[in-house]
């Protein structure tokens, strides 16, 4: 397995991490004039717009609306049907992405399906990911992956590694993806990897809540 994809798979892990402790501990709540929520279950609904930049934090966070700006979410589960005129930034362990993006899109997560339009880039690290037969990127995709299928278009290039890769969409630049197959010794080492993941977001959970009550408890 190469450098590459290891840094990725976990660039990746530890993004959700960061997720899942954000979600633990944050609470049904707006903030900054709502530009940040946060909460269990966040969404914008789809005759909402925002105006500027916005910030979700939640289990699951749903934008059926307008982003007049640039897109921040972390959480579980993640969609965006709407539209975001500047750029999106998710991470969660499952992220759709069936809108519209105008500008680059910077994803994380087990699953990440792209069935909308990006205007730009998108660069991405997940379990699996997929591009859809309707989906686009008007720039390149580049991307870490277990299993990356691009059966959209991509206006760009393609430039990746992953464990396995198709492509039954198009590619209008250079297309350069290395693939490399686990060993059956990479695969147990990633099984050792997995309990040592599940430890640390443990403690980082733990980190966090005891931070908060720290924080919390009068001076």
């Amino acid at each position: 397995m190469s450098r590459a994809f290891r840094a990725g798979i976990a660039s990746a892990t530890a993004i959700l991490l960061v997720a899942l402790a954000a979600t633990v501990v944050l609470a049904q709540d707006e903030l900054l004039g709502g530009k940040l929520r946060t909460g269990t279950n966040v969404s914008i609904s789809a005759g909402e717009t925002i105006d500027g930049d916005l910030y979700l934090f939640a289990g699951t966070a749903t934008v059926d609306g307008t982003i007049d700006g640039d897109l921040t979410v972390l959480g579980g589960q993640v969609t965006l049907n709407g539209t975001v005129a500047g750029d999106l930034l998710a991470a969660g362990g499952t992220v759709i992405i069936g809108g519209s993006v105008q500008g680059d899109v910077r994803t994380s997560g087990g699953q990440v399906n792209l069935r909308g339009e990006t205007g730009e880039d998108v660069l991405a690290a997940a379990g699996q990911l997929t591009l859809d037969a309707g989906g686009t990127v008007g720039g390149d995709l580049i991307v870490t992956g277990g299993q990356v299928d691009v059966a959209g278009s991509v206006a760009g290039s393609v430039e990746g590694a992953a464990g396995a890769y198709s492509r039954t969409g198009s590619v209008g630049g250079t297309e350069h993806v290395v693939v490399e197959e686990a060993t059956e010794e990479e695969d147990a080492a990633g099984e050792a990897a997995n309990d040592v993941f599940d430890a640390l977001r443990h403690f980082v959970v733990l980190l966090i809540l005891g931070a908060l009550i720290l924080w919390l408890v009068p001076r």
